[in-house]
């Protein structure tokens, strides 16, 4: 076999490889994306469900408004969310706002059953409810800021 044809087969075998690591990507894709509304649906439950002990147990109520793809919170009879959360399908993520900060990210990810979960940056795998509680306590627990003295 000459140098040419052994270039050729290395990067025809090259290609096959490519290939085949590209179209299990796709797949990956397609299966993180097929999960990702049951991921949104348990993470909304999470949301409602805290929502209503907050509301059992303090003397502030808080309500929520859910929607196909996004969830706000309210403290209720007034105007402006305190916490809004949105799916977005296309970037396989959750973003979250609360009032006066930037817009925040949860991944949707796949564990190594293919089973979706939540990955937030400082913490890394999250369950539903711990994914809860990290949204929703800067927004019903807001921190005060106290001068000493």
């Amino acid at each position: 076999m000459s140098w040419i044809d052994e270039e050729l087969e290395r990067r025809r075998k090259e290609d096959v490889v490519r290939e085949s690591s590209l179209a299990k990507e796709v797949h990956r894709q397609d299966v993180v994306l097929d999960g990702v509304p049951w991921a949104w649906k348990h993470l909304v439950d999470a949301l409602v469900l805290d929502v209503e002990k907050f509301n059992v147990v303090s003397n502030r109520k808080a309500t929520t408004r859910v929607l196909p793809s996004k969830i706000d919170v309210f403290w209720r009879g007034k105007p402006g969310p305190l916490l809004t959360v949105e799916l977005d399908s296309k970037k396989l993520a959750i973003v979250y706002t609360l009032p006066s900060e930037s817009p925040k990210k949860i991944r949707v990810v796949l564990n190594d059953y293919s089973d979706p979960y939540l990955w937030v940056e400082e913490e890394g795998q999250v369950t539903f409810e711990r994914a809860s509680e990290l949204l929703l306590k800067p927004a019903l627990f807001p921190t005060i800021n106290r001068s000493p003295g």
